[in-house]
């Protein structure tokens, strides 16, 4: 169990190092144009992906088909984006694009207990995204533009990866794939939504002040929530079902424990050194926002992740499916 949890751990860790250095890599202005460009892909991203991670792994289909199918589910999603936006950003719809599909592809390797091919996918969207940033400054391109490219790079050779290690056994099956993600979807796609709708509306209507300070506090609690991410995680990895619920309260009291670790450990440091904040935010307005989320990222946690983990790993498609009903 806790060598699972130390490799999940750490690739979680590596995907949010980007977001993180980020701010203290570029000025309030590009800050906030990168974001915009990120949220909405992200947006995107909790809309289309429609389930197709828990879909991909318990209805395998062909490679080729499921990139066709989550090309087909962005096609609405900024349809609707354009009618909010007056506009399209090039580089959201290919962002949200390799998201999707390195998040599905990565899931599978861990749901298969495949934890260090999970683990070098995790290493390699570190290196593409910090080579991003260096891109940008070296190249005086736009940071969206070089993540965009980067991320692509990345998609390419996860989707190596997964080709080596993957050859499905049934003919494919896009309806009950549908089924199956539609169940996943309502079970957690208003949470995951909202998530990203948040820092979407925040960052293309709010003021620049705003916006920055929420985004990176939003950076610095959200660990809370990649905590449980990573419990849940470690749950799925488990392979003996019939013990499962035993090893699940044994994980929900890790997770209680880590959140009051991490959240104490945030608290003091916030509040105490201040100048550790980046000088693009203004500091006052980034304090008061982070202590008015933190209450309710410890409680949605805390919840939210054993059950879900539960309801997925041992519960089948039909009875999930009532469950969203």
């Amino acid at each position: 169990m806790l060598k699972n949890l130390s490799i999940i751990a750490f690739s979680l860790v590596f995907g949010k190092i980007f977001f993180f250095i980020l701010p203290y890599s570029v000025n309030a202005d590009t800050y906030n144009e990168f974001n915009q460009v990120y949220y909405t892909a992200s947006l995107a991203v909790s809309i289309a992906v429609f389930g197709f991670n828990i879909s991909f792994v318990e209805n395998p289909v062909m490679l080729r088909v499921l990139f066709l199918l989550v090309f087909i589910n962005l096609i609405p999603v900024y349809l609707f984006i354009v009618l909010m936006e007056n506009s399209i950003d090039f580089e959201a719809v290919l962002i949200s694009y390799s998201l999707i599909l390195t998040g599905i592809i990565t899931f599978y390797f861990l749901f298969k207990s495949n934890i260090w091919l999970y683990f070098f996918s995790h290493v390699i969207l570190l290196v593409a995204q910090l080579s991003a940033i260096l891109l940008a400054i070296l190249s005086n391109m736009a940071i969206e533009f070089a993540f965009m490219l980067m991320m692509l790079v990345s998609l390419l050779v996860i989707s190596l990866l997964l080709k080596f290690n993957y050859k499905p056994t049934q003919v494919n099956n896009i309806k009950k794939f549908y089924e199956i993600g539609v169940s996943a979807f309502i079970i957690n796609g208003a949470a995951v939504i909202a998530f990203n709708a948040d820092k979407f509306l925040v960052n293309n209507f709010f003021d620049i002040t705003i916006s920055n300070a929420y985004t990176f506090a939003w950076t610095l609690i959200a660990p809370s929530f990649y905590i449980g991410t990573l419990i849940e995680k470690g749950i799925y990895s488990e392979k003996a079902e019939s013990k499962l619920f035993n090893k699940t309260k044994k994980y929900t009291l890790i997770l209680f424990a880590a959140l009051v670790i991490y959240f104490g450990i945030l608290t003091a440091a916030v509040t105490c050194y201040p100048n550790i904040i980046p000088g693009s935010l203004q500091h006052s307005v980034f304090q008061d926002i982070l202590y008015i989320m933190i209450p309710g990222f410890f409680l949605f946690t805390l919840i939210h992740t054993p059950v879900n983990a539960i309801l997925f790993k041992l519960f089948k498609d039909k009875i999930r499916s009532k469950i969203a009903l």
